[in-house]
């Protein structure tokens, strides 16, 4: 174990989530009590925080990410699910990653939101071969944060709940590697998610 970066966490889910459980045992939550109205307006015209993250780092070719996340979503409220490591070919693969991971909203291929809370980041090793990995994740269905440095106690102060529509998510873990950028990540592909009012 040990600390590798200063990176995003989000507050704790609140006393009145509701919890599915599916019957593979896949745990997914979502919030309906963090507050925020839906925002009026259409997704294409809420501005963008960066571009959709893909892979880049060693186990890039070798290792699978899935996200697990609910469908369907309710504006300015947290949504919580898993992101899966696995091998693909059932190999023994030993990886060097961290946590908390991070989640992508999505629209267009372009990033409209995504969470600013803030921890220190803690390492972690996975060992995938017949077995998988699973890491917890969330985010806010607000758009990106309108401050270039959000406060630690209100991190989301400056993020305005998302327009109903059709959007992606993108989940990603580091993917730590002598040689490598210390940004590379194992990325997940889209999941569509609708956002209600």
């Amino acid at each position: 174990m040990f600390v590798h970066r200063l990176t995003r966490w989000p507050a704790a889910l609140a006393v009145g989530a509701v919890i599915v459980v599916l019957t593979v045992g896949i745990v997914l939550a979502v919030d309906w009590s963090s507050g925020g109205s839906a925002a009026t307006g259409s997704p294409a015209t809420l501005p963008t925080c960066g571009s959709s993250p893909v892979s880049n780092g060693p186990h890039a070719q070798s290792v699978r990410a899935t996200l697990k996340v609910p469908t369907v979503g309710r504006s300015g409220h947290r949504i919580s699910g898993q992101i899966e490591l696995s091998s693909p070919t059932g190999a023994a693969i030993t990886l060097q990653t961290g946590q908390p991971p991070t989640l992508f909203i999505l629209y267009g291929g372009k990033v409209v939101g995504q969470y600013y809370g803030t921890t220190l980041g803690t390492g972690a090793f996975a060992r995938l071969g017949p077995q998988t990995k699973d890491f917890p994740a969330w985010v806010l269905l607000s758009g990106c944060t309108t401050k270039s440095d959000p406060n630690p106690a209100q991190p989301d102060s400056g993020r305005r709940p998302l327009p109903p529509g059709h959007y992606q998510l993108v989940g990603t873990v580091p993917d730590i590697a002598a040689g490598f950028s210390a940004d590379a990540v194992l990325a997940t592909s889209p999941e569509d998610i609708t956002v209600t009012a």
